[in-house]
């Protein structure tokens, strides 16, 4: 039993859970068409690229993109284009 215990403590020293470094919030409405035409169109290649996209649901304006890369988060409200997209991971 102990060295079940132990083999068990080693897995989990070994094998920690990922931490997301960067990813992508999207706030959304049902009756957003430019949020829905994003969602088919360049959410997709984001996550096939590695980034998360989190999808929720507002009663406000949208689309509203909250990009948080580690401590950096920043806001971008309407269609957020791929080259906006490399602005924000740049810095610009």
């Amino acid at each position: 039993m102990k060295s079940l215990l132990l083999v068990l403590a080693l897995v989990q020293y070994v094998d920690p859970p990922a931490k997301p470094y960067a990813y992508i919030e999207m706030e959304t409405r049902s009756d957003c068409l430019p949020c829905l035409r994003w969602k088919y169109s360049e959410k997709s290649k984001l996550e096939q690229a590695g980034w998360k996209v989190i999808e929720k649901q507002t009663n406000g304006e949208a689309p509203r993109f909250r990009v948080v890369i580690g401590e950096r988060r920043i806001t971008h409200v309407g269609y957020l284009t791929m080259n906006k997209l490399r602005e924000i991971v740049k810095g610009e």
